[in-house]
C-alpha cells in the first residue's frame, strides 16, 4: 500500500495575557502573541455569556512569526464584564467569526465579587 508524506515548517501558536487572575473590573495585564500572520493587527474578541460580542485591537504583529509584546500593562476589560463564563478569542479580523483561522480562544471566569466591610 503506497503513502504519502510531507514536510513543513510550523512555529508555535498562541496567545496569553499576564496576570491572568484579579479583579476584572480593574485587572491590568499585557498581552503578548505568536505563530499569527506578521504585519497584520491582533484583535482580542470579547464573547460574553449573553449578550453582543465586543472586539478591541490589540496591537500589531512583527516580523515573518507575527510576534506581538509583551504590551504595555492595559485593562483587560475596557467595560464592565457580566458574571459567567467568557470566550476570549484572539486572531487577526476586526470582526469576529467563531470559525476564523487561524484563532486563539481562552475561556475566562467573572466570578461575583464579595465585598466586606468592617
Amino acid at each position: 500500500m503506497p503513502t504519502a508524506s510531507r514536510s513543513f515548517v510550523s512555529t508555535r501558536f498562541g496567545a496569553a495575557f499576564r496576570p491572568s487572575s484579579g479583579d476584572p473590573r480593574r485587572l491590568r495585564t499585557r498581552f503578548t502573541a505568536f505563530g499569527f500572520e506578521g504585519g497584520r493587527t491582533l484583535y482580542l474578541h470579547y464573547v460574553p455569556p449573553r449578550g453582543r460580542v465586543r472586539t478591541r485591537a490589540i496591537g500589531r504583529l512583527g516580523g515573518a512569526c507575527g510576534r506581538l509584546g509583551p504590551t504595555r500593562p492595559t485593562r483587560l476589560f475596557g467595560f464592565e464584564p457580566q458574571v459567567g463564563t467568557w470566550l476570549l478569542q484572539f486572531d487577526a479580523k476586526p470582526r469576529y467569526a467563531s470559525r476564523t483561522v487561524p484563532s486563539y480562544a481562552v475561556r475566562y471566569i467573572v466570578y461575583r465579587g464579595v465585598v466586606r466591610r468592617r
